[in-house]
Formats: C-alpha cells, sequence, structure tokens
C-alpha cells in the first residue's frame, strides 16, 4: 500500500466503501490517520458521502467560459483583461500549452515588453519542453549545460525559469524559484506564472516528491504560495482534471477569484481495453508485430521500464535510427534525441517508427500531423490513471489506441 500510495495510485480495500483511481479523493475519503497527512483546507473544500462513491472534481460554481474548439490565444487574452488567474480545463490535444504562449507572445508585442516566465511541472523529465518553449532556463537540467542557462536554438529567450518540485530551491546561489519570488516581492515586474498539469503540480509539491523535494518542502511552498499572491504575476493554470480542490487553493493564495475557461472539444476515437495479464500482453505484441510488418508507426508506453524493454525486445529488430525508448535511465536522460523530441516532438516524431517510454514521460509532449498506426498503454500501479489519459494521448492522430489496466 505504501508503494501505491507514494506511485499516486489508490484501490480501497474490499471493506471500504467505495474504490477510485483519483489518489486525491481517495485520501479525502479515507479514515482519519491518513486524511490527517493533507493539509486542513481539503477537507473544508471537498465532502463526498459514503453512501454516493461518485466523485465530481467541480461542484461549485465558478465564473467560468465555454468554448467549443481548441484553445485559442483569444481565449487567455480576453479573459487576462479581466482577471489575474486563469484556468484552462480540456482534454488532451485541446491545445492548451499552445493557446498560453500564443498569448503571452502577443501580450508582449503589445506592451512591448517582455514578461518574466516562471513555471512549475511534477516531473523532472517535463521540464525541458516548457522551458524550451518560453526561452527561459531549465533549472532540473543537467549543471552546465545550455538548458540550464537558458541557451534554446531558434527560440524568443526569456528571464525565468521552468522547474520541477526538486529543483525550486537550492542551497546555493543559482536562481531558483524561491531566488525569484523574494526579487518579485521586492522589485515588481510584469510575470508569468505557469502551472500546466496543476492537479498533479499540486498533489507532488505538498505531499508526493522524492526524499530531495520533502527535505526542501517548505521553502519550495513558501516560493510557490508567495509568488501566488503577488499582484505582479499572472497565474495561468492548465489541467484535463482540474477540479474545486485546485481552484479553491488558487482563489485562496492569490485573492482573486479564477476564471474556468473550459474547452468541449475532443476527437472521437476508438479505445481498446483489457486486462494487463499475459494473455493481453501476447495479443499486444502481435498487434505491434503487424504494424512492424506494416512498416507503419507505433508509441508504447509501459508501466515498467523492464517491461517496456521486454516488448521492444520482441519485435522484429530495428533500425536504431529509428527507434527512441524514453526511460529514467542515464543512458536515455543523456540521449539528445530525448530532448530534442521532448522538445519539438512534432518536428522530431516523424523520424521514428517506434517510440517507447515509461512513466518518466507520459505528458508534456505531442505530434498531431503525423498519423500513428497504434498508441498502446500497458499501466502499472505506479502509472497514475491521470498519466495514462496523458500518455494515450500524445500521438493525436493514432489510428487505433489500445489500454491494458488493472480493474478498480
Amino acid at each position: 500500500q505504501e508503494g501505491a500510495r507514494n506511485g499516486g495510485w489508490w484501490c480501497w480495500r474490499p471493506d471500504m466503501p467505495a474504490k477510485t483511481d483519483d489518489f486525491v479523493a481517495a485520501l479525502i475519503k479515507s479514515d482519519s490517520k491518513t486524511r490527517g497527512e493533507l493539509r486542513g483546507w481539503l477537507d473544508a473544500y471537498v465532502t463526498t458521502s459514503d453512501s454516493n462513491s461518485n466523485y465530481r472534481r467541480i461542484k461549485k460554481a465558478w465564473n467560468s467560459k465555454q468554448v467549443s474548439d481548441e484553445f485559442k490565444a483569444d481565449d487567455l487574452l480576453s479573459a487576462s483583461a479581466t482577471h489575474r488567474v486563469i484556468v484552462l480545463k480540456g482534454a488532451t490535444g485541446t491545445g492548451k500549452s499552445k493557446a498560453m504562449l500564443s498569448a503571452l507572445e502577443s501580450l508582449e508585442a503589445k506592451t512591448g515588453n517582455k514578461f518574466i516566465v516562471l513555471g512549475a511541472y511534477h516531473r523532472s523529465s517535463l521540464v525541458h519542453k516548457g522551458a524550451y518553449e518560453f526561452g527561459v532556463k531549465n533549472i532540473s537540467a543537467p549543471p552546465g549545460s545550455a538548458e540550464r542557462e537558458g541557451l534554446h536554438e531558434g527560440r524568443i529567450l526569456r528571464s525565468g525559469l521552468f522547474c520541477c518540485g526538486e529543483s525550486a530551491f537550492k542551497d546555493w546561489n543559482e536562481k531558483t524559484l524561491w531566488h525569484w519570488y523574494w526579487e518579485l516581492q521586492s522589485n515588481p515586474m510584469p510575470t508569468l506564472l505557469v502551472l500546466d498539469e496543476i492537479s498533479q503540480v499540486l498533489a507532488n509539491w505538498t505531499m508526493g516528491g522524492t526524499e530531495a523535494l520533502r527535505r526542501i518542502r517548505t521553502k519550495v511552498l513558501d516560493a510557490l504560495e508567495g509568488l501566488l499572491a503577488l499582484p505582479c504575476v499572472h497565474v495561468w493554470a492548465a489541467d484535463a482534471l482540474v477540479g474545486d480542490i485546485e481552484l479553491n487553493w488558487l482563489k485562496e493564495i492569490t485573492g482573486c477569484d479564477p476564471v474556468l475557461v473550459h474547452s468541449a472539444f475532443t476527437r472521437e476515437r476508438d479505445l481498446f481495453m483489457g486486462l494487463p495479464n499475459s494473455s493481453n500482453e501476447r495479443i499486444l505484441n502481435l498487434q505491434l508485430n503487424d504494424v512492424v510488418r506494416a512498416q507503419e508507426r507505433f508509441w508504447l508506453g509501459h508501466g515498467t521500464v523492464a517491461g517496456l524493454h521486454r516488448t521492444l525486445n520482441s519485435l522484429p529488430e530495428a533500425d536504431p535510427m529509428e527507434e527512441l525508448r524514453i526511460t529514467g535511465e542515464d543512458h536515455s536522460r543523456d540521449d539528445s534525441r530525448v530532448a530534442r523530441l521532448m522538445a519539438e516532438a512534432e518536428a522530431e516524431g516523424p523520424q521514428y517508427k517506434r517510440i517507447g517510454f515509461s512513466p518518466a514521460v507520459s505528458c508534456g509532449i505531442s505530434m498531431a500531423a503525423t498519423p500513428v498506426a497504434m498508441t498502446a498503454i500497458v499501466q502499472a500501479y505506479c502509472w497514475t490513471a491521470e498519466d495514462v489519459i496523458q500518455a494515450l494521448n500524445r500521438a493525436r492522430n493514432s489510428r487505433q489506441r489500445i489500454l491494458l489496466a488493472p480493474r478498480v
């Protein structure tokens, strides 16, 4: 149970009143000892009933606007005229990140000034993409690297940084989120704080993360909440599963009513589901073999690194230049091809026939223009439900999607 909880995956024991794959909801509905691990505000903002196990992320009436298409810069620009805090809610593939960048560029063109851009992610492997797109430092990157210095070829460069929780504060003098908070407090400047996948950032930064994050959590949260409260900081958050918890947290910390912009846009695609047992994995392997023989593309995500390698190694040998494996292993982190794909999936992705990834990367990248024959995901308990949904939709133009997931 401890391993499952640390991985963000939870299932009720049989004697409990309900079951859920929503980690936050599980903690809220759990026994008093587990509930006590959360900050007190959670109980005040979300209520559930043991007699009705349905859990809705949004129950309150918020100031909101609904759009029918993918997000556009104008959705943010119109809201920013009256609101400092904007939250985009939309399914994977609705263009949340792209709209943020376009809106920022429009604001800068209008004012003639560049914004400072700060960003928070729940995992270090995702920081590269945001830092690259917005042209700021990636302080989760290796020391001495161009990314760490904020040097991105072909991008408009800005002051600021993107980081994961573990790198939001450092004991040495490198400028971190903590330093930016104190600087902006004494010298206010136009600043944008980006909270992509806010539900996962909030869960990770407040109660998850590695031992490195747990050691500095107090300073990390002081920096994040301090920045949110500064009037000079515009806050743009995004998530497919944002709910009352995140919206209430933003309201209380910023002192501003957030505006919720919700996109109803979805791409209708078939999804085939099964249990992750040996029989279904053999069937999946046959399906992947068919894709290989047809010389088409596939994206494969596996809940364990060993399972990913086992599945890919069972297929006919691939041209090394046409296969990319993305994991948390050192040789993968040091592979420059991985960094390039994370930064520009649309440009880099088409060269690969096979892309395999572990839970080290399940969100933050997307490839829409190039068709993919199949996206297949094999879930394990340490791969959260939110991440799995993201992973299924990384290749937007996928003809077939397969999910092997445990029954919950």
